[in-house]
C-alpha cells in the first residue's frame, strides 16, 4: 500500500469572502457536552499539546457557548493527536440538500476518459 505524505500545516487558512456557517434546526438549545475526566499524567500531556497548538496558531481561543468533546489519541509513533467529537452538534444540524458526492462515484464517471 503506498504511503502519502502531506506537508505539515503551519497556519490557519486565509480569511474568505464569506464565513462557513452551520445551520441548526429551529429552537435548538445550546449543545454542551460534559468534558472527559483525564488521568493526571494524560491531563498534563493534553495541556502541553493544546499549549503547543495555541502557540503555533493552529487553534485559537473561542468564547462560543457550544461545546464538544475533545479527546487525545495515541498514535503509532507514541505521539498524541487531538480529536474533537461533534456528534452532539451533528444531531441538530440541518443537512445539506446536495451532499458532497462520494469519491468512488466520481471516479466511476471518469471510466475510459483520457483527457481531464
Amino acid at each position: 500500500m503506498p504511503r502519502f505524505f502531506f506537508p505539515e500545516i503551519l497556519d490557519l487558512p486565509p480569511k474568505r469572502p464569506h464565513d462557513h456557517q452551520i445551520t441548526l434546526l429551529p429552537n435548538t438549545p445550546l449543545v454542551k457536552v460534559k468534558p472527559c475526566r483525564y488521568h493526571h499524567a494524560l491531563k498534563k500531556t493534553m495541556s502541553n499539546l493544546i499549549s503547543a497548538l495555541l502557540k503555533d496558531g493552529l487553534i485559537v481561543p473561542n468564547n462560543n457557548s457550544f461545546s464538544s468533546l475533545v479527546l487525545s489519541v495515541k498514535k503509532k509513533n507514541d505521539t498524541w493527536r487531538v480529536c474533537v467529537g461533534y456528534k452532539g452538534l451533528n444531531v441538530v444540524t440541518i443537512k445539506d440538500s446536495f451532499p458532497i458526492p462520494a469519491i468512488d462515484k466520481l471516479l466511476d464517471e471518469l471510466d475510459g476518459v483520457s483527457i481531464f
